[in-house]
This record gives structure tokens, sequence and C-alpha cells, in this order.
């Protein structure tokens, strides 16, 4: 059994101290990926919850609302709970034949998913799957979206593009 675990901030003394933890290289797990196995995943307090599954090799995680969302390279989403680490749902984005390598990003109650395909699946952010729009950019795209000075701009083979609302 693979355990990705969730870790929260303190600012207890000695928490600082995480990284030289004697248990720290367990925690990251053999292959220095932050997976473990159970059975090496450290009794610490910094561990708030581990969820056996739900992770994804290559998009990271979003955290947005109280809800860590989680897209595998297939385009099963995994949305859970981010205080308890409970599932609250998991869904297949645009009904299956897209692969995502991207991290997805947030704005404004929604969560945005960039397929390898170059379409983006705009859902609303919270405890149920609802499929807003779908904007397609016709070209592939594996890199994850970069945020900066109100802008969004977006990788894909052969262009970028800034995108922004207008003045």
């Amino acid at each position: 059994m693979l355990v990705v675990a969730l870790l929260l901030a303190t600012t207890q003394p000695g928490a600082a101290q995480l990284a030289a933890d004697q248990h720290w290289p367990q925690f990251r797990g053999p292959a220095g990926r932050a997976i473990a196995d159970g059975a090496e995943l450290p009794d610490s307090e910094q561990v708030a919850w581990f969820q056996p599954s739900g992770m994804p090799d290559v998009p990271s995680p979003l955290v947005y609302r109280g809800r860590l969302y989680s897209i595998f390279d297939n385009g099963i989403l995994n949305v859970f709970d981010t205080y308890t680490g409970q599932r609250v749902y998991r869904k297949r984005v645009g009904g299956g034949g897209s692969g995502f390598s991207a991290s997805p990003w947030a704005a404004d109650g929604k969560v945005y998913l960039l397929s390898e395909e170059g379409d983006t699946f705009v859902i609303a952010a919270g405890d149920s799957y609802e499929e807003l729009a779908v904007n397609g950019l016709d070209e592939l795209a594996f890199a994850s979206p970069a945020v900066a000075d109100g802008a969004l701009f977006i990788r894909t083979m052969t262009k970028l593009y800034r995108i922004e609302a207008m003045p």
C-alpha cells in the first residue's frame, strides 16, 4: 500500500527540525518522492492525515477552498476534504479520452484542468462535479500554466499564450 501524507505547518518550537528528524528518510520513501509504505510512516504530530491512494505521478495537487484536487494522467479527478482527508468525490473529467500532465489551478470559485490535448475543463469548486465550460487551444499542452502580474501563461507545443482580463 502506498501512502501520501499531507503535512500541517506548525509554529511550535522544534518544527524547523522536521527535516532533520530521524523519521524523515523513511517518510520521504525509498525513491525520495514523499511516498512510503504504511509501515514506515512516522508517528508524528505533523502528519494530519494520509490517503492510501489518490495522488498522481505528474500533476501536483491543488488545495483550494478546503478541498484538495488531484487529477491523474488518465483524467480521473479525486477531490478530498483538506481537514479530514475524506474523499468528497471521484470523477473522470470530460468523460474520458483525455490525458493530463499539467497541474490544476483555481480562481473565482472555479477549478481549471488543462488536458494534454489543449482543452481546459472548467469545473465549479465544491463538493460535486459540475463542468461549466471547455476551452480549446487546438494544440498539445503538457506544461503547467503559470500565473503572474494578473495574467495566466499557458505553453503549448509551439506557442506561449498570455491570457488576462481586458482593461
